[in-house]
């Protein structure tokens, strides 16, 4: 085999070969073959190259980086194996040593479409988004017809201008017309901005592609564009079809799968939406589906509440100074309800879970402090700046009246009291700081308060069971008679 290395003819032959193998998926034989050149005397970089690619695979990613490295310590300019080891370092969170390997690309090749749009993510995912546009600008200046670089635009621009990043999601569509991801992202910046149509012409014409994770997600949103639209037999038949398929989970989709099966089986009744109802514009997390189209009594007054679903939102997106596209998504809606609206937000449960939001932030933060301490500083920033932010995006449009929805209590705490009944204190302790700085903030700002925890929990401050459907989320009925929970600011309640 030693004559057969020295022979350049061969190794030319076996590189070839293990090209077809890898090609064709026969991993084994490009590793036999990879390994008998690694034996050679003079030992060729695309040896190692190609045995990474094996690796890559096959998922295990610490070969695969030795092999890259190998192929670069042989060749120093092999600009496909930096390229490969600079994505390999940004999945990995290493991104100060993935950004060395794009940045080298550039030296070697600065028309790297790969390396630009290599860079572009990693700096977006340090933060530094002026300069990650740079990249993905960079990389579509050389080829106009870059899918990441238009997808990734996309993302980036979401936190700043929805119309930009529907432009380049589009862009992207036109470039790579059967990607489903990018039908998600555009669809969900319409569905989110409360443009119900709009996302359904884009989701339709991603569902007959092949079935995979972002084909879920849409058939997901669709049922819940449905239920928005008061299509409820749409919507079952939708998450029926869906239901089918084993290979699909996700958290949001389990509950609306729960919430239609329940509006199937109770006696709940849904309020048609028609032109003179008067509405409460409900803004919040997957907790508005329920309240959609259920009647309210508020002000003495029967109301219709009419949702509008932003996914994942949280106090936390709307008390951060920087913008994101949550914050614009709320705008977003607000600018397109009528004069004088009233508007109800019902956001704050996932900042109230026990493994996240502002309970393992405030543990993290506390080190040597008590936590109480820690805690109540977290609740205070995050509550203040949730409704300061609120009251500067009211005062943009034509808000008549706001009602912010208190943090029901939920079935964590009975799961905690049985597995760490210590941590269970704290947390119950938790969720009744977070509702009395939120009635106490809400209240003098002249808002009403809707007291979910106190219709909620037991004098122990666990869940009463009464009006949750899967001890997370409420019952549609429960906003049948919420009115008797909400809590007026004393100046309407003398006028009253």
């Amino acid at each position: 085999m030693s004559d057969a290395c020295g022979d350049v003819f061969s190794v030319e032959g076996m590189l070839r070969q293990a090209l077809e193998h890898y090609q064709a998926g026969r991993l084994e034989d490009v590793e036999r073959l990879c390994r008998l050149m690694q034996g050679c005397e003079s030992v060729h970089p695309l040896s190692y190259f190609y045995l990474a690619l094996v690796w890559h695979a096959r998922g295990r990613s610490d070969e695969e980086e030795v092999c890259y490295r190998q192929a670069i310590a042989i060749w120093p300019e092999f600009v496909e194996a930096l390229n490969n080891l600079g994505f390999l370092l940004c999945e990995q969170n290493r991104l100060e040593d993935a950004e060395v390997c794009s940045r080298r690309v550039l030296e070697i090749r600065s028309d790297s479409v790969d390396a630009c749009v290599c860079l572009g993510v990693n700096l977006h995912m340090q933060g530094r988004d002026s300069e990650s546009e740079t990249y993905f600008c960079r990389a579509l200046a050389i080829d106009s017809n870059c899918f990441a670089a238009s997808l990734n635009l996309g993302h980036l621009k979401k936190s700043i201008d929805l119309s930009v990043a529907e432009q380049m999601y589009s862009q992207a569509i036109s470039i790579k017309p059967n990607s489903s991801e990018v039908y998600y992202h555009l669809g969900g910046i319409l569905f989110c901005q409360g443009r119900f149509e709009e996302a359904e012409q884009v989701y339709l014409q991603a569902v007959g592609f092949d079935f995979d994770g972002w084909v879920g997600h849409i058939l997901r949103d669709l049922a819940i564009v449905a239920w928005l639209r008061n299509e409820r037999d749409k919507a079952r038949m939708i998450v029926e079809k869906l239901a089918m398929n084993c290979d699909y989970s996700d958290m949001i989709f389990l509950w609306v799968r729960q919430l239609i099966e329940y509006y199937y089986s109770s006696s709940a009744v849904m309020t048609g939406l028609g032109e003179n109802c008067s509405r409460i514009y409900v803004v919040g997390d997957s907790h508005c589906l329920a309240a959609h189209s259920h009647e309210i009594n508020f002000l003495n007054r029967s109301f219709v509440l009419n949702s509008y679903y932003v996914r994942g939102i949280r106090m936390w997106d709307l008390a951060m100074p920087d913008n994101n596209e949550k914050k614009l998504y709320v705008l977003s809606v607000l600018s397109r309800l009528p004069p004088n609206a009233t508007v109800m937000f019902l956001i704050g449960e996932i900042d109230c879970r026990p493994h996240g939001g502002m309970f393992k932030t405030a543990r993290k933060q506390a080190g040597e402090r008590r936590f109480s301490d820690c805690l109540e500083e977290v609740i205070r920033g995050t509550v203040s700046g949730y409704l300061a932010w609120i009251s500067e995006a009211i005062n943009r449009f034509n808000i008549l009246k706001v009602i912010v929805h208190g943090v029901h209590a939920t079935i964590y705490t009975l799961a905690m009291q049985r597995d760490n009944p210590e941590n269970a204190d704290d947390f119950l302790q938790f969720l009744q700081r977070v509702n009395h700085r939120l009635e106490q903030d809400v209240l003098a700002r002249g808002w009403c308060f809707l007291d979910a925890y106190a219709a909620t929990k037991t004098e122990q401050g666990v869940t009463n069971r009464r009006w949750d459907v899967d001890g997370v989320h409420l019952k549609p009925e429960f906003y049948d008679e919420a009115g008797c929970w909400i809590k007026r600011p004393y100046s309407i309640q003398t006028r009253l």
